[in-house]
C-alpha cells in the first residue's frame, strides 16, 4: 500500500513575519542560538507534538528588553490556533535543490 504525503507550510492567519522566541549564545568560541518550543496547539498537534514559541506582537518589546527582570513564563505558551493557518504546498520542497519561492507556493 503506498503512502501519500501533504506537505504544507504554517503561516500567521495575517501573514505577519513569524517572531519565534530565541536564546542567542554569543562569546569568543560560540555563536549559537535556541529556538524555544513548548507543548503543540490543534493545529500543530497532529503534525508534532512540539512547536515553537510565536510571540504576539505586543510581546516583542517585553521579551527584547534587557531592563526587564521577571520570568515571563506567561510567554511561554503555545500560539491561539487561530492565530495560524497550515496551507498546503507541492512536493517541489522536498528537493535539495530548491530553493526558490515555489518551495512555499500552496496547491490546491
Amino acid at each position: 500500500m503506498q503512502s501519500t504525503v501533504q506537505y504544507g507550510t504554517i503561516v500567521l492567519n495575517n501573514y505577519a513575519p513569524v517572531k519565534w522566541v530565541l536564546i542567542l549564545l554569543r562569546n569568543e568560541h560560540i555563536r549559537s542560538y535556541t529556538i524555544l518550543t513548548t507543548e503543540a496547539n490543534g493545529l500543530m498537534r497532529p503534525i508534532h507534538d512540539r512547536m515553537p514559541i510565536i510571540l504576539s506582537a505586543d510581546a516583542w518589546d517585553r521579551w527584547l528588553d534587557p531592563k526587564i527582570d521577571d520570568d515571563m513564563k506567561d510567554l511561554l505558551v503555545p500560539c491561539a490556533d487561530n492565530n495560524l493557518q497550515r496551507q498546503p504546498i507541492s512536493a517541489f520542497v522536498n528537493k535539495i535543490g530548491n530553493e526558490e519561492p515555489d518551495c512555499i507556493k500552496t496547491v490546491e
